[in-house]
């Protein structure tokens, strides 16, 4: 899986991971929370990213820019 897009925060991961499974796009989630560190990274990377499989990322990344306007 690779990166598409660098999240802000929780909701709009929910938001953009719903998006691309309704359109039939597997996606993962990945945070870059770190209870042990109470979020100090999350400034610095933002909140997680989203990866989608090579063969679909154009489609999610249209998706997400559609999304992001």
């Amino acid at each position: 899986m690779i990166p598409v897009y660098t999240l802000k925060n929780q909701i709009e991961a929910q938001v953009i991971e719903h998006a691309l499974r309704e359109a039939g796009i597997k996606c993962l989630i990945r945070t870059f929370e770190d209870r042990a560190y109470n979020g100090i990274f999350i400034p610095q990377k933002g909140y997680g990213q989203v990866l989608v499989v090579e063969k679909d990322r154009e489609r999610a990344e249209e998706i997400i820019y559609n999304w992001s306007k």
